[in-house]
């Protein structure tokens, strides 16, 4: 399924960067080959395109467990091992069901921090250069908790950074929780340690 913007009838507000929304279902991915299940739904190069897509498609919290949104720069994939990514990693936000209502806007400020380029902002000054490591989020539905993912791609170790950074993705997701964050490369690691036993078991 793909969807088309919609004809506005008058001008439209390009966005600095184009970006793609990528749907999947973990039920129906086959996991040799996870990209046969990752659909783009949609490029997305202005405001108005922005908020077609989001008004068309379902809100994060009507997705069946175990589907994702994928929202990412035109030009990476969102997958660990793209170019863009792999050096990066991702810091996680845990909705439990009980805030199932938190979900839809939690997914659209963090979303609409994406395309205004504005959520790492404050940071600019302290941090130079911050504001360009984002490469995209994802929204993981599951059953017992919902993962917003901010995905980046460098990877920080000094602590005053990493706190300045969770601060403001609280805030722009207007959430008080706990982040944690995952380097790419540890995920891949462990998928292929977990592929490798596989292949071992006859």
């Amino acid at each position: 399924m793909t969807l088309e913007a919609k004809e506005s009838g008058g001008a439209t507000h390009p966005l600095h960067q184009s970006w793609i929304m990528w749907y999947d279902y973990q039920r129906f991915v086959n996991q040799s080959n996870p990209r046969d299940g990752l659909h783009k739904l949609s490029t997305i190069a202005d405001v108005e395109g922005f908020w077609n897509v989001v008004d068309t498609i379902k809100p994060a919290s009507s997705l069946a467990f175990g589907a994702n949104y994928h929202f990412f720069k035109d030009g990476v994939r969102p997958e660990w091992e793209d170019p863009a990514n792999i050096d990066g990693g991702k810091w996680n936000i845990r909705i439990v069901d009980e805030e199932a209502d938190k979900i839809d806007s939690a997914w659209e400020r963090t979303l609409m921090g994406l395309i205004g380029e504005y959520i790492f902002d404050p940071l600019e000054r302290k941090h130079q250069g911050i504001e360009c490591i984002v490469t995209g989020a994802v929204l993981a539905r599951r059953r017992l908790n919902t993962r917003i993912e901010l995905w980046c791609n460098r990877c920080f170790d000094d602590d005053e950074t990493v706190k300045d950074i969770e601060c403001r993705i609280r805030e722009i997701a207007g959430l008080e929780v706990k982040l944690s964050f995952h380097p790419h490369k540890k995920s891949i690691k462990s998928t292929i340690t977990t592929l490798e036993a596989g292949s071992d078991v006859k």
